[in-house]
């Protein structure tokens, strides 16, 4: 690996170790079971189609915490690039009285510089989330319109350098 990558990975990985980061806060306690299934179906050499659930619990599986159904496609341009895009269903407790429904529409692009023995990839993606809330008495109560904009940088390396 380059000198100046490994300089830049030790600049990151100080300062993940040394800087907090704040997120959204919640009641939730932390103790929570979380199952998934993600699936790839190859349509086309170019095309695949995927699928995400996962479910999500707590208080050692004595509450509900999480759903989610997310069904996409995936479009290979190049070696380098793909294109996604896809919708989720959510639906989640936010408290002891309410729960949030999501209907969410995404599209992401992910680049994936090619260098031996280390796989980079960078993902950006857009997300249109409309929800609302659900009290105990079903009263529902529609939540503003929402983007979110996500940014993921991934970095895996081989421990077996001869594999």
């Amino acid at each position: 690996m380059p000198k100046t990558l490994t300089f830049i990975a030790r600049i990151f990985f100080f300062i993940w170790i040394f800087c907090p980061v704040y997120s959204q806060t919640s009641y939730l306690p932390r103790n929570t079971q979380w199952f998934g299934h993600t699936t790839t179906f190859q349509l086309n050499p170019r095309l695949d189609f995927s699928f995400n659930a996962q479910y999500r619990r707590t208080d050692a599986f004595k509450q509900k915490n999480l759903h989610l159904l997310r069904p996409g496609f995936n479009y290979k341009v190049n070696k380098n690039i793909n294109v996604s895009a896809g919708y989720a269903f959510i639906n989640s407790r936010v408290s002891e009285t309410h729960s949030l429904t999501e209907h969410r529409f995404w599209e992401q692009l992910t680049y994936l510089p090619g260098f031996k023995n280390l796989d980079l990839s960078a993902r950006v993606r857009v997300e249109q989330r409309n929800s609302y809330t659900i009290d105990k008495e079903e009263a529902k109560s529609d939540l503003p319109y929402e983007n979110r904009y996500r940014l993921q940088l991934k970095w895996d390396r081989k421990f077996n350098q001869n594999t």
